[in-house]
C-alpha cells in the first residue's frame, strides 16, 4: 500500500554496513580484487583550529550560497511514552555532546579557508517546555506546532551551536523530544550512534551508574587530516582514472517530466509519499536477491530504474546513491558528517531481462562502493559539468536501501506510518511522530527501510516541480515492477514496459468512470433542484392591477 501522506525525510545516508562490507570484499575477491590493509588513523597532535574533511568543505560552500535557510537542517522528532527520567536523559544527552566533537564545533574561515574550531565540553542543558495546564489535545497540538517550527529554525556555522534538543512534555508521561542538527556535523548513520548510546546513557544514569561507554579511538577531526594526506598520488590517480572512464562520453542529466517549469534556482521545497510494501512481496524479492546472487539493493533499485525509464525512456540512466563512508573500524562509532553520495551510472540499452539489469546495476555498485572514498566535489572537478543553480549537477533523482540498525527509522519530520519502528529507552517507547519538515535536495529521491516486517519509506520530491498525484503515481508503478519482477524475474525490460501500459489504461478508464459517475450525480443533482423548485407567477399585463 501507499499512502499520499508525507513520510520520513531523507537521513541524508545510506549505510554500507558491515555485513555488507563482507558481502563487497567477497564479491570483489571474485574478481580478483583484493581488500588492502588498512593502518589506523592517528590522533591529531594539535587541539586547535582543524581542517574540514571534503565532504564538509563541500557542503559548507553549498552553505555559503543561500545562509539563511535551513535547507541542510538534519531535524528529528520521536515521542517518548512512558514515565521518564528527564534529569537522566539531559546528563545522557550532555554525554553525547562531550564524546563527539563534531556536536561542539563551529566553523571559521582563517586566511580565506574555512576550518572547524572545537569547543571545550560543557554542562549541557536541555530546554524544557511543560504542556500539561493545556486541554491533551491542545498540548498535542502546541508540541507538534513548536516541533515544526525547531525543524525550519536554520544554524550560523560561525556562531553556533550546531546542535539543539528540546524536550516538550504533552502529558504526564507523554514526551516530545526535537533534536536538530546542521548536516555539516552529522548524517544518516550517525543517528545510530546516537540511538545506540542514549540507549545505553540514559539507563546508566538512570539507575545512577557511570557511563560504561569506550572513549572514542578517534574524532572527525582526525579523519580530516588523515584523509587530506592520504587522498593524494597513485591513491587518488586510481579513484580519479575509475570515475573518469564512468562518466566518459555525453553525460545527459536523467530528466524525469515534470508538472511545471524548473525555477532558475532551486527553493528545494519539497514533499513526500510513503512507500510501504508489504511483508510477502518484502521476503519474496529478499528471496530473489538471493537466488541471484545480487544484494537486495541492486534488485530494488533495478525495479526502480524500470519506473523511471517508462517515464523517461533514457537508456542512459545517471542517479545518485548516499553511500554512509563507513569503510574503516574507527569510523564507525562516530557520530559526524562522512556520508559521500555515488554515481551510479547504469546502461539499460538492448532490452534487458531483469536478471541482466541487476547484474549490470550490481557491477556499478560494487564498482562505486569500491571507489568511495573520493568525495563527490572531487569527481565533479574533474568532469566539470556546466554548474547551473536550477538543478544538483550530474544527476537530480536519488535512490538509497538503508538498513534501522545504523539508520533508524524512528527518526523524522512526517513519518505517516508511526509503527515503522519503535525503540525501547530504558522502560519508555520511542516512537515516529506526524511533524511535516517540507524540504527536498533532488528532484525525486527514494529512501527505503529494509525493515523486518517489511520494505518502506517514502518518496521525497520537489514540490516545485511536481504534483502529489504525479509521484503517486509513479509510487503506483515502482510497486507494479516490484511484483511483476517477483512474478516473472526473467522476462525483459520491454515486457514490464507493457504492463505498466496496461496499469496506465485501467487507471485512465477508472478515472474517466469516476468523472462520468460525478458529471451524471451532478446533472441529476441540478434536475432534481429544478424541478422541486416553484413555477414563477406569470407576468403582470396592462389590463392587470398592480398589486
Amino acid at each position: 500500500m501507499s499512502s499520499g501522506k508525507p513520510s520520513t525525510p531523507r537521513r541524508g545516508a545510506g549505510a554500507l554496513s558491515p555485513e555488507r562490507q563482507a558481502l563487497l570484499a567477497k564479491l570483489l575477491a571474485k574478481k580478483g580484487i583484493q581488500s588492502q590493509a588498512q593502518a589506523k588513523i592517528s590522533r591529531r597532535s594539535e587541539s586547535g583550529p582543524a581542517p574540514l574533511s571534503f565532504a564538509q568543505e563541500a557542503l559548507w560552500f553549498l552553505e555559503q550560497l543561500d545562509p539563511t535557510r535551513a535547507t541542510h537542517n538534519q531535524p528529528s522528532a520521536v515521542r517518548l511514552t512512558g514515565a521518564l527520567d528527564s534529569d537522566a536523559l539531559e546528563r545522557a544527552l550532555g554525554e553525547i555532546v562531550r564524546r563527539h566533537e563534531p556536536l561542539r564545533s563551529r566553523f571559521e574561515v582563517r586566511d580565506g579557508k574555512p576550518f572547524q574550531i572545537i569547543a571545550p565540553p560543557q554542562d549541557f542543558s536541555l530546554p524544557r517546555v511543560d504542556l500539561t495546564d493545556r486541554s491533551p489535545l491542545d498540548a498535542e497540538a502546541e508540541g507538534l506546532r513548536l516541533a515544526t517550527e525547531e525543524a525550519h529554525k536554520g544554524f550560523d556555522l560561525e556562531t553556533g551551536p550546531l546542535f539543539r534538543a528540546i524536550l516538550i512534555q504533552v502529558g504526564s508521561e507523554e514526551h516530545i523530544l526535537t533534536l536538530n542538527s546542521h548536516h555539516i556535523i552529522t548524517d544518516g548513520w550517525s543517528m545510530g550512534v546516537f540511538t545506540r548510546e542514549l540507549q545505553t546513557l540514559y539507563t546508566a544514569f538512570m539507575r545512577g551508574q557511570p557511563s560504561p561507554l569506550e572513549p572514542l579511538p578517534i574524532q572527525l577531526a582526525d579523519f580530516a587530516i588523515w584523509q587530506r594526506e592520504n587522498l593524494k598520488g597513485k591513491v587518488l590517480e586510481d579513484h580519479l582514472d575509475y570515475w573518469k572512464e564512468q562518466l566518459s562520453g555525453n553525460l545527459t542529466s536523467l530528466e524525469f517530466p515534470t508538472d511545471r517549469p524548473r525555477p532558475s534556482v532551486q527553493s528545494f521545497r519539497g514533499g513526500h509519499h510513503t512507500v510501504q510494501l508489504s511483508a510477502k512481496l518484502s521476503n519474496d524479492l529478499r528471496a530473489l536477491a538471493r537466488t541471484t546472487g545480487v544484494t537486495p539493493f541492486a534488485t530494488l533499485n533495478s525495479a526502480f530504474l524500470i519506473t523511471l525509464y517508462y517515464t523517461c525512456r533514457e537508456t542512459d540512466m545517471i542517479i545518485g546513491s548516499a553511500v554512509a563512508h563507513r569503510n574503516r573500524e574507527e569510523l564507525e562509532g562516530m557520530i559526524a558528517f562522512l556520508v559521500n553520495m555515488l554515481v551510479m551510472r547504469t546502461d539499460l540499452s538492448g532490452n534487458p531481462t531483469f536478471g541482466e539489469l541487476q547484474r549490470r546495476v550490481q557491477k556499478v555498485t560494487l564498482g562505486a562502493w569500491s571507489h568511495q572514498d573520493l568525495p563527490l566535489s572531487r569527481i565533479l572537478r574533474e568532469v566539470a559539468p556546466d554548474r547551473d543553480l536550477s538543478r544538483n549537477p550530474l544527476f537530480q533523482v536519488q535512490f538509497s536501501l538503508l538498513t534501522p540498525d545504523h539508520n533508524p527509522a524512528v527518526y523524522g519530520y512526517g513519518l505517516s506510518s508511526g509503527d515503522i519502528e519503535k525503540v525501547d529507552l530504558g522502560g519508555l517507547a520511542m516512537t515516529p511522530i506526524d511533524v511535516h519538515y517540507d524540504n527536498a535536495r533532488y528532484d525525486i529521491a527514494a529512501f527505503l527501510w529494509d525493515m523486518p516486517e517489511g520494505i518502506q519509506g517514502t518518496i521525497e520530491y520537489s514540490s516545485d516541480l511536481f504534483d502529489p498525484d504525479t509521484i503517486a503515481h509513479l509510487v503506483e508503478r515502482f510497486e507494479k515492477v516490484l511484483n511483476s519482477v517477483v512474478a516473472s524475474p526473467g522476462a525483459n525490460l520491454d515486457t514490464f514496459v507493457d504492463e505498466l501500459d496496461q496499469l496506465e489504461s485501467v487507471r485512465k478508464a477508472a478515472t474517466q468512470k469516476a468523472f462520468k459517475s460525478s458529471m451524471n450525480k451532478g446533472l441529476k443533482s441540478i434536475k432534481r433542484r429544478k424541478s422541486s423548485t416553484p413555477s414563477a407567477p406569470p407576468a403582470a399585463t396592462k389590463e392587470e392591477p398592480n398589486s
